[in-house]
């Protein structure tokens, strides 16, 4: 007779009481003598409203996790010119102004930790300037080598050592779609290899070896590398440009972005994508890349137009304990 062990290679425990919420894990099934039921966690996720930025600014550079972020740059409207240099750290509550940017700038990417991070491309008041790339180290900014190829709108993943940005618009003129990849070692970037369709606006999630591009100008197309080539996979289920993104290449999250900001997120596990819980508020045009462990973690900052630009927002799961029943 097949039984539960000889299925999934574990033993159904006994509890005298129930685990708790915070000692549950996914899935996890066992016995409450105390109530004489079967029963098993359940994650719920969902977005939550964060701490607002101190100011409204989109379109800026990003790097750590949801509890260790910082934005900085970004597309300020209440300045002018628009370019910005501003500076904010997030703690997983509030967020804190720290040292400009040595050079005002909005559309480029960003990747590393709150302590180590990097800020590469984007567009700037000068167009050769979108070829900057400066390291923060939690306190300031210092300028380091430049990209080859100017990117606004593109993708950043990796750390401060070991980094890789992917396509976008290639400043300096004339501001094409490119194909270009480089990585980052922490010193110089190396050109190659290229992503198979040039585009920009796009959204991404992964490391420097392991990475999805996603969506974009234009529309719904998803390549994914794997530390020697770029290959197409399944598309992103709706068309969007300038959303969010969080995760790793098995185990990542899209959300919010244009032409009108929506609220749709969709979940991808490395083959497929799948409807994930909704933002609580329509967004695009936010945080220009960060790192999680997965796709049950992200955060969503500096969004608009149409809207306040300083909204966050938080997507997370708890277990919760459900009854198994034989209907």
């Amino acid at each position: 007779m097949t039984d539960y062990k000889t299925i999934f290679g574990k033993k159904i425990k006994f509890q005298t009481s129930d685990l708790t919420m915070s000692t549950a894990t996914e899935g996890e099934l066992f016995y409450s003598d105390t109530d004489a039921e079967f029963k098993v966690g359940i994650n719920l996720t969902a977005w939550a409203a964060g701490g607002n930025m101190n100011t409204g600014i989109n379109y800026r550079h990003a790097g750590g996790i949801q509890t260790a972020m910082f934005g900085a740059g970004g597309y300020n409207p209440g300045v002018s010119p628009a370019f910005e240099a501003n500076t904010e750290e997030y703690d997983g509550s509030s967020w804190t102004n720290t040292n400009d940017m040595g050079t005002a700038r909005y559309g480029g990417c960003g990747c590393g930790t709150q302590t180590a991070g990097l800020a590469t491309g984007g567009r700037t008041p000068s167009p050769g300037a979108s070829l900057l790339n400066e390291e923060y180290n939690g306190s300031t900014w210092t300028e380091a080598g430049d990209i080859n190829t100017g990117h606004g709108y593109g993708y950043q993943a990796g750390t401060q050592t070991a980094a890789l940005v992917a396509t976008g618009l290639a400043n300096p003129s004339p501001a094409t779609p490119t194909v270009n990849a480089e990585t980052y070692d922490g010193t110089s970037w190396t050109e190659g290899p290229n992503i198979n369709t040039a585009r920009y606006e796009v959204t991404g999630f992964g490391t420097s070896t392991a990475m999805v591009i996603a969506a974009g100008a234009d529309g719904q197309l998803v390549e994914e590398f794997d530390g020697s080539s770029w290959t197409e996979v399944t598309n992103v289920p709706a068309t969007r440009n300038n959303s969010g993104a969080s995760g790793v290449l098995t185990d990542g999250l899209v959300f919010g972005g244009a032409p009108h900001p929506i609220t749709a997120t969709f979940s991808y596990d490395g083959t497929n994508w799948a409807s994930a819980p909704a933002l609580g508020t329509a967004g695009a045009y936010g945080n220009r890349g960060e790192s999680e462990s997965g796709g049950t973690s992200a955060i969503f900052f500096g969004t608009g137009p149409g809207g306040p630009r300083a909204i966050t927002q938080e997507y997370g799961g708890t277990v919760t304990l459900k009854t198994v029943t034989d209907s």
